[in-house]
């Protein structure tokens, strides 16, 4: 088990919705998030106090949940996506203290409107320098509904459809997205919904739990989709998934209570899927992958009011901790290169940072 240590990284404002924890190329902890008012706020650790600005250009963040999507570029600079007031998918970037932000086209006129979940992630450029640090983006496109893939070309924004319309199917719902450096690809895992209707409205959904590759993301071109889950549940919170050639995606089954994975390794034709535990209350997972660990997926996830970090060994069995018992949610975890854990999340409406260090599972 782990030992952490325990930080309030803003005490001076309630916090609303899903904070997004992003680590710097020396590890350094950084927190977009959105306040009682709406505002996005990014707070960084400077010296070991955290430093918090508020991003006034950026307007109000909408959403029934606030969300930002955090991620730092190989310079240290940091680039943000939300939803602003009126539901467009927003990306801003931070150059020589001025943030530049931009609607990105989503809609199927190619131009930007309503969606209703998002990720996005920067490409590392270790095989195409040229690429260092583009952003993609991966939503819920509402004018299609349909999961949309929005990259950037000769320094345009151009959007596509991962998979094709299907009413009264609805695709591309609470994306996540992983970029794998290896093969320069990447992933994305999501949910397709069926509301049943007649002649059982009371019925679950029919959920489908999908990931799709995308193999070139200039060309726009699709790979393999991987169905993960089929069943009568609901899901109604973002999935997350992390890893590369092999990978882990974890998403929540409100419908039984239960938190669950689908794993991809070598030597298997397929993903399978596990159960990592029974919960109480819906919950907002967030996975990652402990570097220098064989199959070392962690999830962190807020449910009784408390912190807990599930973590995986090499037969696939999962073990629960409770990381913090005085209050925990909406949890976003990283890990640094030394296998060091990072937690943000939420403790009523108060922003709090978790570090762990220790050996788990190898």
């Amino acid at each position: 088990m782990a030992q952490f240590m325990f930080e309030t990284v803003d005490n001076s404002r309630p916090v609303e919705g899903m904070p997004c924890l992003a680590l710097d190329k020396n590890s350094n902890p950084h927190i977009a998030y959105a306040d009682g008012g709406r505002k996005l706020i990014l707070a960084n650790r400077v010296d070991g106090s955290w430093v918090q600005e508020e991003v006034s250009s950026a307007g109000l963040v909408g959403g029934s949940d606030p969300t930002i999507c955090l991620r730092i570029d190989s310079e240290g600079n940091p680039h943000i996506a939300y939803l602003s007031y009126d539901g467009l998918l927003t990306y801003g970037v931070k150059r020589n203290n001025h943030w530049e932000l931009n609607a990105i086209p989503t809609s199927r006129f190619g131009d930007p409107r309503g969606v209703s979940g998002f990720d996005f992630r920067l490409h590392s450029g270790r095989l195409t320098p040229e690429l260092r640090d583009t952003p993609y983006f991966a939503y819920h496109d509402l004018t299609s509904n349909s999961l949309g893939f929005t990259r950037k070309v000769e320094g345009q924004f151009k959007r596509m459809l991962v998979i094709p319309e299907d009413y009264p199917w609805d695709k591309g719902l609470y994306p996540s997205m992983v970029f794998d450096g290896d093969s320069e690809t990447f992933l994305i895992s999501y949910i397709e919904e069926l509301e049943q209707g007649e002649p059982d409205p009371a019925l679950p959904p029919l959920t489908k739990v999908r990931v799709t590759r995308i193999l070139d993301p200039i060309e726009g071109t699709v790979g393999y989709t991987a169905l993960l889950d089929n069943d009568h549940f609901q899901v109604a919170r973002p999935t997350s998934i992390a890893g590369a050639t092999q990978w882990c995606v974890a998403y929540a089954d409100l419908t039984n209570r239960k938190l669950k994975a689908s794993v991809f390794e070598l030597g298997l034709e397929e993903p399978h899927k596990e159960m990592v535990t029974d919960t109480v209350y819906p919950v907002a997972p967030s996975v990652a992958l402990e570097l220098g660990i064989r199959h070392g997926y962690r999830i962190a996830f807020g449910d009784e009011n408390k912190l807990k970090l599930a973590s995986r060994d090499q037969s696939g069995v999962w073990v629960v901790e409770i990381v913090d018992p005085d209050g925990g949610n909406m949890a976003s975890l990283a890990y640094d290169n030394l296998g060091n854990a990072h937690i943000a999340y939420t403790a009523g409406k108060t922003l709090k940072y978790a570090k762990g260090t220790g050996v788990r599972f190898h």
